[in-house]
């Protein structure tokens, strides 16, 4: 079962179009979005949040509407985004009692385990508080309503890497315990190598390359084809494909020796 489809989708803003022809992410899986600035991450989200309207195509969440059955995709639907608005004056556990109301499913039992393991205090200012913090409290809010698919905007930027394995942790817990689907954006190709099921490249409006990471040496392989599609488009964006088949290399043969 799909959590997310896009079909024909294209969108007109200034000095940018979006055009993703077809794109799945399924259930229970960590898909990632790997591109660099201005590449369209950003404007996926934002449609699939309901803040942009397609100008052609369709986007379906859990099966229903973007656009008309927005109120219900919400309740469904996490969001961490790359700076998160929250009221900067205001403590921890205020924020959680704003958030909490909105949503049928919040579980406290979730809110606290998070809170325990990100180190969180709920007395604190959030903003007093490091970025790190900021983010962790942020996804904590997000998986406390036990959403299907959550929405995470480059979770890992100038973050400490014992910060960046608490929450790849967390990601990948409830992604084996609850089935939780991921759309993660980054522009690292190291973080789609570590964490990627599916691989979603994006280079100027356009996905390039839509595939299982599994399948990304055989599609690399292919060596005229790849010229074809992609080195004319963008030498950076074929770049990150032999960069993250590397690291994909790497971290499986690590798997396999543990």
């Amino acid at each position: 079962m799909n959590v997310l489809e896009i079909e024909q989708l294209r969108k007109h803003l200034p000095r940018f179009k979006l055009d993703i022809a077809t794109m799945q992410v399924v259930q229970g899986e960590f898909a990632v979005l790997l591109g660099g600035p201005k590449s369209g991450k950003g404007a996926i989200f934002k449609l699939l949040l309901d803040m942009l309207f397609p100008d052609f195509g369709v986007i379906r969440l859990f099966g229903l509407d973007s656009h008309k059955d927005s109120i219900e995709i919400k309740q469904q639907l996490g969001m961490v985004a790359r700076r998160p608005g929250m009221l900067y004056n205001a403590k921890l556990r205020l924020l959680k009692e704003m958030v909490r109301p909105f949503y049928r499913d919040w579980q406290d039992q979730t809110y606290r385990k998070y809170l325990r393991l990100f180190e969180l205090n709920e007395n604190l200012i959030y903003g007093r508080v490091d970025n790190a913090a900021k983010k962790q409290f942020v996804l904590t809010l997000a998986l406390a309503h036990k959403p299907r698919l959550l929405l995470i905007d480059e979770p890992f930027l100038q973050m400490p890497t014992a910060i960046k394995e608490r929450i790849a942790q967390a990601l990948r817990h409830e992604q084996q315990e609850d089935g939780l689907s991921v759309l993660m954006a980054t522009a690292s190709p190291e973080e789609a190598a570590r964490l990627a099921d599916s691989l979603h490249i994006l280079h100027g409006g356009s996905l390039l390359l839509s595939l299982p990471i599994t399948q990304l040496a055989e599609y690399s392989a292919d060596l005229k084809w790849q010229e074809q599609k992609i080195s004319s488009a963008d030498q950076e964006t074929a770049k990150r494909i032999a960069q993250t088949q590397a690291l994909f290399n790497h971290y499986t043969q690590i798997g396999e020796s543990k």
